[in-house]
């Protein structure tokens, strides 16, 4: 059985009402702690007459007056009748008259309640997976490429290299702002360029120039250049190729791993990645049961707490 909750439900309403003697009480006491402190000119600190204290301070302290009484008038009501509420009331004044008592309507929003559909009718995607010996070797190198050193080399460049370039992007023939730089470093399979940039740069060696014809994505960041023909005229300045540090104790060490060789060091590995890989699927497995139990129960989500 679906469970729906209406906005009616969720959008409630108090009547608030704040006593006159209330609300001159309080007035009268902060209109004589605004005496005490008060710096008015012609008059010593403290000594000013209350009916001018009045006359300056009294309409504001009576709107804080009414305002706080009112917020704690709802609070009061609120914790009375056990309100679960999911933000601040807005209180709208309804009579505001001085020596009578102060109406005010409090509209708010509540959290919903959500009675759950039956368990056996839910279904949800338990996910399997575990670590194989290729993924045990890409982690080792690609914490030997993280701890790497690059180095120029004369080989043209390929995969996995980077390339420092001099370039100047134009679209219709025309600079545009931001499309050029110089000495600008891209490691090729990175994926941080747009698509095709990295893979025009392959083949290269230092001193070789590439006009490179592409195209902004559709959603790219700036969207005055998404969808636009670019051509980008490169200069290969200098290739480099990471030189991989020796699988030996001192690297172990860098990763934050005590070993003594590869095969203890990669037990470690593993574990690590076991663990990581549990977690995960824990993840995924909890948020398959939260999509199948929100398909299955129905409620009005309060509009604050979406903003």
């Amino acid at each position: 059985m679906k469970f729906f909750k209406s906005k009616a439900d969720i959008n409630q309403s108090l009547d608030i009402v704040v006593p006159s003697a209330e609300i001159e009480e309080q007035v009268k006491l902060k209109l004589k702690a605004a005496q005490k402190d008060s710096k008015l000119k012609g008059f010593r600190k403290g000594k000013a007459p209350m009916d001018v204290v009045t006359s300056i301070y009294g309409p504001e302290i009576r709107q804080e007056v009414l305002w706080d009484l009112a917020s704690k008038s709802f609070s009061k009501q609120a914790q009375e009748k056990d309100l679960k509420i999911v933000s601040r009331p807005n209180l709208v004044p309804e009579k505001l008259e001085e020596g009578k008592d102060a109406k005010f309507k409090a509209t708010f929003e509540v959290y919903p309640e959500v009675s759950l559909a039956k368990m056996n009718k839910i279904s949800y995607t338990n996910y399997l997976c575990q670590i194989s010996d290729d993924d045990l070797d890409k982690t080792v190198q690609n914490l030997q490429k993280r701890l790497s050193q690059w180095e120029p080399t004369d080989e043209i460049s390929q995969e996995g290299d980077q390339v420092k370039i001099n370039f100047i992007g134009k679209i219709d023939g025309e600079e545009f702002e931001g499309g050029t730089a110089e000495d600008f470093t891209v490691e090729i399979g990175s994926k941080s360029m747009i698509e095709g940039f990295e893979d025009g740069l392959v083949g290269l060696k230092k001193g070789d120039s590439k006009t490179l014809e592409l195209k902004f994505p559709e959603d790219y960041g700036k969207k005055e250049l998404a969808s636009k023909p670019v051509n980008f005229e490169t200069q290969v300045n200098e290739v480099l190729k990471a030189k991989l540090p020796e699988l030996n104790s001192e690297f172990f060490k860098s990763t934050g791993i005590e070993a003594e060789d590869i095969d203890s060091y990669k037990t470690e590995i593993r574990s690590k990645l076991e663990e990581d890989l549990v977690n995960i699927l824990d993840g995924k497995i909890k948020q398959s049961l939260y999509d199948a139990l929100l398909e299955a129960n129905e409620f009005e989500v309060p509009s604050a707490m979406i903003e």
